[in-house]
């Protein structure tokens, strides 16, 4: 996401060095978050260099900040929701759960409240001429 700073160099400069941060950002979130993962891992990061330089020619202001709300919620969307599993000798799964990672409540049954249980099976209706 390189751009030229035509629109002043106050701002240029800011947007230059968040460009910057971003990319810094993902790359290292991304590398804490797919750790012993290397086939994702380099997945990631081609996918964040392969973007960064898909937008590099890009100089409207508002279209760069835009991009960098995206890539900044990109990165807060894994840092908080990736859960890494790993397969245990004993045959279960260990997650990594980092103190990022949001985890949602479960919301438990009021107690009387019925659950249904499907749909009931339709029969076949007889016919009243035979």
């Amino acid at each position: 996401m390189a751009f030229s700073m035509t629109q002043g160099p106050h701002q240029g400069c800011y947007l230059s060095r968040q460009v910057l941060a971003c990319f810094r950002k993902l790359h290292q979130t991304s590398e804490r978050v797919f750790k012993e993962d290397l086939i994702t891992a380099q997945a990631a990061r081609d996918k964040i260099n392969s973007e960064f330089r898909k937008h590099k020619d890009i100089t409207d202001e508002a279209k760069i900040e835009e991009l960098l709300k995206v890539g900044f919620e990109a990165e807060q969307a894994l840092r908080e929701t990736i859960i890494q599993a790993k397969l245990t000798d004993h045959g279960s799964y260990e997650l990594k759960i980092t103190p990022d990672t949001k985890l949602e409540d479960n919301f438990l049954f009021k107690p009387g409240s019925e659950i249904p249980v499907g749909r009931k099976k339709k029969t076949k209706c007889d016919d009243p001429s035979s």
